[in-house]
Formats: structure tokens, C-alpha cells, sequence
């Protein structure tokens, strides 16, 4: 009875401190990974682009041309006018039907996707036609 004043501060006091393991055990180890993560990829297109052979770097940086192109052509231009540009609209007319933004983003990882799948296949192809053939045996 006489301790009524104190709840307040405890309850603080103990959501604080499930907050904070919250915090550290889970979102800052995360975070962390997610830094890792984001490192590699930038190294790894660092190397890309420094590689010698000028067919690899062109093709890496035509990739990376297109997709910056299509994030324009999708993301960028719904945030700049707050509508999903009307060729997107006639060609899929389901994306009416959803927010600008979901549908531009959607639009974007799509795309994105077929354009990595695309480049992909290209370099695949490039490395076969690269490839030393085997000598004819008589």
C-alpha cells in the first residue's frame, strides 16, 4: 500500500530494460550483418569494374546502367509526379488498382530481376563463345 508511488517507476523502468535487450541482442547484430552484407556487394563491383578485360567491365557497367534507368523509370519518376507513368498503366492494368508506390516498386524488382537474369545469360553466352575449342583428334 504504502509503495503505490513506486509501480509507475518500475513498469518504466522494466519495459526500459526489455527494450534495450530487444535492442542490443536482436536489431544491432542485425544491422551489422546487413553492413556486411552491403560491403561485399560494393567490393565486389568495385573489382568488377577494375578487372582488365574491357568486355567484362563494359558489360558490368552497362548492368549497372540499365537498372539505375529502370529504377528512374519506375520509382523515380511515381515520387516525382505521384502517379505510375501511363505506359505501365496500359500495359498492365492491374497496377491501377494498387498504390503508385507498391506498384512502382514492384514494377522495379520485377524488372530489375529480368534485367540481372538477362546479363546473366549474356555473359554466360559470351564465355562460351570465349571458350578454346578442343583440338580435332585423327
Amino acid at each position: 500500500q504504502q509503495a503505490q508511488f513506486l509501480k509507475p517507476t518500475v513498469i518504466t523502468l522494466v519495459y526500459g530494460l526489455g527494450f534495450g535487450m530487444v535492442l542490443v541482442l536482436l536489431l544491432v547484430p542485425s544491422l551489422i550483418a546487413i553492413q556486411y552484407d552491403l560491403r561485399r556487394r560494393r567490393l565486389a563491383l568495385k573489382r568488377a569494374l577494375a578487372m582488365r578485360v574491357r568486355a567484362v567491365r563494359a558489360g558490368v557497367l552497362l548492368a549497372l546502367v540499365a537498372i539505375l534507368g529502370w529504377l528512374g523509370a519506375t520509382m523515380g519518376l511515381t515520387l516525382a509526379t505521384g502517379a505510375l507513368p501511363h505506359p505501365f498503366l496500359t500495359t498492365l492494368p492491374a497496377l491501377a488498382e494498387l498504390p503508385p508506390l507498391v506498384a512502382a516498386l514492384g514494377l522495379y524488382v520485377a524488372g530489375a530481376a529480368a534485367l540481372v537474369v538477362l546479363f546473366l545469360v549474356l555473359a554466360a553466352l559470351w564465355r562460351l563463345r570465349r571458350r578454346p575449342q578442343p583440338a580435332a583428334q585423327p
